[in-house]
C-alpha cells in the first residue's frame, strides 16, 4: 500500500493497480467520439482513459482514470459525469479514479446501482466514495485499499468493490478496533 504514495500520473497508478494485481492497459478516450456525456460533463473531465477492463461469464467490470480540474471534485460533479454513463452502459460495474493533474488528491468511485425507495422498479446511482491525500494516507483508507487487492488470477473485481466499499464493514472494524484498544 506504500506504492500509493508514488501515483503522480496515470502511468503510476496503472502501475498501483497492477500491484493490487488488477489487469491494466490504457486506452486514452475521446470524450466527444467514445462517450455520450452532457456538454457540462464534458466540460468537466479534461481527460479520460479505461486502465482495466475485465469481462467473465456475461459480467463485465471497468476502471477508468479521469483527470478534472481541482473545483470538479466535488460529489455533484462527479455525479455529473457518472449518470450519462450508467445511463448507457447500465451492465457494467465500474471503478472510476477521479483525480487532478498533479493526481492528489485520488477520489475513488464505486457506484453502485440501488433500488430507488420511491419507486421499487427503478434505481438509482449510489456513489460510494474514497477520497485518498497521497501525503497523508489514512488507517482506513489503507484498509479499503488492501480489501480491493485481488488475489493472483482473482477474475472478478466486482465483489472486492461491493464489499470493500461497504460503509457497514469499515465501522464495524473500527469500533471492533476501537473496542480492543479501549480494554
Amino acid at each position: 500500500m506504500e506504492n500509493i504514495a508514488g501515483v503522480t500520473d496515470r502511468h503510476s497508478l496503472i502501475a498501483f493497480l497492477s500491484s493490487l494485481n488488477y489487469q491494466t492497459e490504457e486506452i486514452i478516450l475521446d470524450k466527444e467520439l467514445n462517450l455520450e456525456l452532457s456538454e457540462r460533463a464534458k466540460d468537466i473531465i479534461k481527460s479520460i482513459a479505461l486502465i482495466g477492463d475485465y469481462k467473465t461469464d456475461g459480467a463485465q467490470f471497468q476502471i477508468y482514470a479521469i483527470e478534472v480540474e481541482p473545483s470538479h471534485l466535488y460529489r455533484t460533479d462527479i455525479r455529473t459525469v457518472l449518470e450519462p454513463f450508467y445511463t448507457r452502459y447500465p451492465h457494467i460495474n465500474t471503478l472510476f479514479v477521479f483525480t487532478t493533474e498533479k493526481y492528489n488528491p485520488l477520489v475513488l468511485v464505486s457506484p453502485q446501482r440501488v433500488l430507488s425507495p420511491e419507486d421499487r422498479k427503478k434505481t438509482k446511482l449510489k456513489l460510494r466514495i474514497l477520497q485518498i491525500d497521497r501525503d497523508n494516507v489514512y488507517h482506513t483508507d489503507r484498509e479499503v485499499l488492501e480489501a480491493l487487492k485481488l488475489a493472483p488470477g482473482e477474475a472478478d473485481p466486482w465483489a472486492k468493490h461491493r464489499d470493500a466499499f461497504s460503509i457497514e464493514r469499515v465501522t464495524e472494524k473500527f469500533f471492533k478496533t476501537y473496542k480492543e484498544i479501549f480494554d
